[in-house]
């Protein structure tokens, strides 16, 4: 706002010039001559303005006959101020208005208000004046939205899918008159749209007026009203929902719990349940030609499960007792009904019920086995089913964000993301529809192609024009309304393969990929950029974010980590917005690959959207993945987890089926604190002492457990890790047998010697420890550069020598007492070895004491395996190679 200063009017013509900086701007300018004169809104076109504390200013416009409904909403910049409305009449006076003779205020400083023909006091047509009066100075601008005729939304029905600028809000009503739960749910095909809903005369609700709304920056975009909410009502709700910061496509559908929501082919329908809650939809099939169905629910938060019911009328409702079809893995479900099976209908409906234990929001599919399933930009898709049939195609639609309806416009670049989780897949792009064999190239558009190979991740970047020359050649299958959509063709190597699929576009949170807990998924990270993730925690529980270079990728043999891959990588996350290298609540150090986010914490919140920031110097191939102890965490080969474990309470995990395994898996548990069990089952997902293939006692040294080949090639393998002391930490991994010493052979900064500390001449209170020097197997790093670490801590613990507080290989070292000894490559002995005599204080608490030696180099840290000295009763003492 530019004030002129001049104190007597200037007759005459004043000039005004407006400079954009940098980029260009769409804008209005408005010249006023007195401040209180109205200025004339116009509807969609934000109007800036300043006021002094106490002081007003004034706006009018003018409804027409067909007007509905209007929104004036304040957006408050700096200060506060407080927004009125009232209908002109003769007597009003055109300046001055008193706060008294307005109809309609906002309930707080910088809310806005919402008029419909349901108010008593709305008139159309009629001209309106707004009036704003500074509370304290302030700077604001005043938007003017008109309100057409909310869409009616049947229960259960979905809409179309609809496209929402940024900014613009489509309103819908809902009439209920069930008393059960009321859920709204908004399906984003892309984009991040809000939802808000009200009651009563608010037939337009905004995010200032609504009273629930739900945030589509917070991965989901959902309003579950229960019967026992202070403003539920049985009548009209009206909905509210807009494109959020970069516009959205999205359908809609309001249903209460008496309503089973009706399911589009291959369109996502997002869904929530609160703990041991069902939700129920419905698939109609009629098509003669189809070879099979497939189902599948995809959780964004939480656990749910599937079971499906099938009749040629009106199918019965599953519960867990009664049902058909059912898959209640832990994280994705998928069941594949195909056409040979006796309850499959080519004609008929198919009921499906969701349920899960602690509450869920999800995402639930279904389409026929030859049809294309609709990605959302941004949300991983796993596919995992036991019931696939043999190598088949998965086919999925990738609807462009587009403003328009032309497919020969401008198309947004797009990264594909396929991710092999326990095999390979191999991606194949078209422009048209691919026939029901097709998983080859086609004219007229030649496809493109990519290739993951085992246990790792490729990205295929699509660029703006290689995805408008596609567009361009594409069909009327393409999408509605002649908008571009590009099929995308995965087919594993054998059946039962799992893989993930994600699309991104975008920058910043619009591009962050969601992250379920305990789904992990392989990625690329593209040299000096940042890959964003988001992670929505619904629970006040603590969870972990572990980030690991892959030991496979794109240019690197199997087995080997590029030594400049770990020193390269970071991580960094923060509650509510992007974070960066500076900027983060949370981020990983040097030698720490995970990052704890507890309860105990700060900045910790419940309810809440974490974004996580990877960043790399160099393209580097990683997996990532966030869990909590309430939730399996699937454990992928070769990436090493850290975790802990309450007393008398199990965290379980889960190894994915891998068909073509060459070898049996070692499962390896190292504890850092106290003492565990370790279980194995191939039939129990939840594994305990009575119910379980293979267990084992970890207390105070490393051990494993062996998968045979037989039992991952065929089934999925389930773990778990039972707390028997207050709190115990540990680090757990799988590694297939076959690569083990290959891959420790090619890590790039080792300890030498197999990692084995040696104890000689060892007496009450002194010892000889020795160890041989650490390896360097890449010219990033200089031997002669290496430093030694030598630590010791006291071990407390009771008569059968189970300790507090251990070394592990992979634990860190932030918790081990004191560091007593710090060596150079110089200090070598003529042989290459290294030693140090220690020296042990007398203690009557401690029984024995921990050792161990770290390496470091650069930005490399490896550790020996520890040693204990152990006495009788605080004295004596004994020594032990490896523990």
């Amino acid at each position: 706002v530019v004030p002129t200063g001049y104190v007597a009017t200037h007759l005459g013509t004043y000039l005004i010039r407006a400079c954009s900086r940098g980029t260009s701007a769409s804008l209005a300018v408005t010249a006023r001559l007195h401040a209180d004169r109205p200025v004339l809104l116009t509807a969609g076109t934000p109007q800036l303005d300043a006021v002094a504390a106490r002081a007003w200013r004034y706006y009018e416009f003018q409804l027409d006959a067909e007007a509905r409904g209007v929104d004036v909403s304040l957006g408050v910049l700096a200060g506060a101020a407080e927004l009125f409305l009232k209908i002109e009449t003769a007597a009003d006076r055109r300046h001055g208005l008193r706060e008294s003779e307005f109809t309609w205020r906002a309930r707080r400083a910088g809310d806005g208000i919402s008029i419909s023909m349901w108010d008593d006091e709305f008139a159309s047509p009629a001209t309106y004046i707004v009036g704003v009066r500074g509370v304290t100075p302030a700077v604001f601008n005043v938007l003017l939205s008109l309100t057409a005729m909310p869409t009616v939304l049947l229960p259960g029905v979905p809409t179309t899918l609809l496209h929402s600028p940024a900014g613009q809000i489509q309103y819908y009503s809902f009439t209920t008159s069930s008393p059960s739960p009321l859920t709204i749910a908004v399906s984003p095909i892309w984009g991040q749209p809000n939802v808000y809903a009200a009651t009563g005369g608010n037939v337009a609700p905004t995010a200032s007026t609504a009273i629930w709304s739900a945030n589509g920056d917070d991965t989901t975009s959902v309003i579950r009203i229960m019967p026992s909410d202070a403003s539920f009502v049985l009548g009209t709700y009206f909905i509210g929902v807009d494109g959020g910061v970069s516009g959205a496509e999205y359908s809609v559908v309001a249903s209460t719990d008496t309503t089973a929501v009706r399911l589009v082919e291959g369109l996502p329908q997002l869904g929530c349940i609160s703990s041991n809650e069902w939700a129920y939809f419905e698939f109609v099939t009629q098509s003669d030609a189809s070879n099979g169905l497939v189902i599948s629910v995809t959780p964004i938060y939480g656990d749910p499960d599937l079971y499906v019911t099938s009749s040629s009328t009106h199918a019965t409702r599953p519960d867990m007792a009664t049902h058909q079809w059912a898959s209640h893995l832990p994280g994705d479900d998928e069941i594949w009904i195909l056409s040979s099976d006796k309850n499959y209908r080519k004609q008929g409906t198919y009921s499906i019920g969701v349920y899960a234990s602690q509450g869920a929001n999800f995402t639930v599919i279904a389409h026929a086995v030859d049809a294309a399933q609709t990605i959302q930009l941004n949300s991983p898709i796993t596919s995992r089913s036991p019931s696939k049939p043999l190598s088949p195609r998965s086919l999925f639609r990738l609807l462009l964000p587009s403003t328009g309806n032309s497919r020969r416009q401008r198309q947004p670049a797009v990264d594909v993301l396929l991710s092999g989780l326990s095999g390979t897949a191999s991606l194949i792009v078209f422009a048209n529809l691919p026939s029901a064999s097709s998983h080859a190239p086609s004219p007229p558009s030649p496809p493109l192609s990519a290739v993951a190979a085992v246990d790792s991740a490729t990205v295929l970047a699509i660029s703006s024009t290689e995805a408008t020359r596609l567009c361009a050649g594409a069909g009327d299958d393409a999408g509605g309304g002649g908008r571009c959509a590009l099929y995308l063709s995965v087919r594993t190597s054998m059946s039962s393969e799992s893989f993930a699929l994600a699309c991104t576009t975008g920058v910043g949170s619009a591009a962050a990929l969601t992250l379920a807990l305990g789904r992990p998924l392989r990625a690329v990270s593209p040299p000096s950029e940042y890959t964003y993730y988001k992670i929505r925690v619904e629970k006040f529980v603590d969870f972990a974010i572990t980030l690991t270079p892959s030991l496979s990728g794109e240019g690197e043999e199997r087995g080997m980590v590029n030594s400049r891959d770990e020193a390269s990588m970071q991580m960094f996350v923060q509650s509510g917005e992007l974070p960066s290298m500076r900027r983060w609540q949370w981020r990983t150090a040097a030698s720490t690959r995970t990052v704890h986010i507890r309860t105990g914490d700060a900045h910790f919140c419940a309810m809440c959207t974490y974004y996580v920031a990877v960043h790399s110097t160099i393209a580097t191939n990683y997996s990532i993945v966030a869990s909590d102890a309430l939730t399996h965490t699937t454990l992928l080969p070769d990436v090493s987890l850290a975790h802990a474990v309450e007393a008398d309470r199990p965290r379980y995990y889960t190894i994915l089926r891998r068909p073509s395994v060459k070898a049996a898996s070692r499962l390896y548990l190292e504890p850092c604190r106290g003492r565990v069990d370790l279980l194995v089952s191939t039939a129990s997902q939840l594994p305990s002492a009575g119910d379980n293939s293979a267990q084992r006692q970890v207390s105070s040294t490393a051990a494993y457990l062996t998968i045979g080949k037989g039992d991952l090639a065929s089934r999925d393998v389930f773990v778990s890790v039972y707390g028997r002391r207050a709190k115990s930490s540990y680090n757990i991994r799988v590694i297939e047998e076959g690569s083990f010493q290959e891959a420790a052979e090619k890590v790039p900064f080792v300890a030498g010697g197999g990692a084995k500390l040696t104890l000689r001449d060892v007496t009450q209170s002194t010892a000889v420890l020795e160890w041989d020097q650490a390896k360097v197997a890449d010219d990033f790093l200089d031997e002669a550069a290496t430093t030694y670490l030598v630590y010791i801590a006291p071990v407390h613990g009771d008569a059968d020598g189970d300790s507090d507080l251990v070394f592990g290989t992979v634990c860190g070292l932030d918790q081990t007492g004191n560091l007593v000894a710090e060596l150079s490559a110089a200090d070598a002995k003529t042989d290459g070895t290294m030693s140090y005599e220690l020296s042990f204080p007398s203690s009557g608490s401690a029984f024995g004491y921990v050792v161990n030696v770290m390496a470091r180099n650069r930005d490399y840290e490896t550790l020996y395996q520890h040693v204990q000295l152990r006495g009788g009763g605080g004295g004596g003492g004994g020594g032990g190679g490896g523990g």
